[in-house]
């Protein structure tokens, strides 16, 4: 299991990815933010001057960025927002917000396959629900050390479940702009 988190050390972004390994231990790695950014600016075509100015920086500022592994909160919420890519600011948004709309699945992004990870996650989650009930009864101040993390383990699922149904939303969406160009 990989899970990614983000850290914001001098307003700059700075992406670790941990993953589990056999023996239980977490290794971590930084990801390196910059070189994601460089490359969807190469993929979606772009001049990088273009970018930068469009972003009002300068080629510069923006060169300097891809030589480190993060890049500040402000010039990667720009570039997200200019290059306007779908994919790539569900990207991003997941790194600042946590948001799990960046959707990496084995699956193919048809609807029936993300209407299937809609339904798993609601299972999921609705299987901790009588648990979860119990304790949300009790004032939060009441909660025993287990019940806290009993709720944040619902608290996982609750949140595992709104982005895969973003997701699903995104994918029928996405398949009804593709056949008929317009979206009710």
């Amino acid at each position: 299991m990989t899970y990614q988190s983000l850290k914001i050390a001098d307003n700059h972004v700075v992406v670790e990815q941990f993953t589990k390994k056999r023996d239980g231990e977490l290794a971590m790695k930084e990801i390196n933010i910059s070189d994601e950014v460089d490359q969807e600016i190469v993929r979606l075509g772009r001049k990088k001057s273009e970018v930068a100015a469009a972003i009002g920086i300068t080629p510069q500022n923006l060169s300097n960025i891809f030589k480190r592994k993060s890049i500040p909160v402000r010039w990667l919420v720009a570039i997200a927002n200019e290059l306007g890519d779908q994919d790539f600011t569900y990207h991003v948004s997941d790194y600042l917000l946590h948001t799990q709309l960046d959707y990496q699945s084995q699956a193919s992004p048809e609807p029936l396959n993300t209407l299937i990870d809609v339904e798993k996650e609601q299972a999921d989650r609705e299987a901790m629900e009588a648990d979860a009930k119990r304790v949300m009864r009790k004032s939060p101040e009441l909660w025993t050390p287990e019940e806290v993390n009993e709720m944040q383990r619902y608290y996982k699922e609750l949140t595992e479940e709104t982005g895969s149904e973003l997701r699903h939303r995104s994918t029928i969406y996405s398949a009804l702009e593709h056949v008929s160009g317009v979206v009710i």
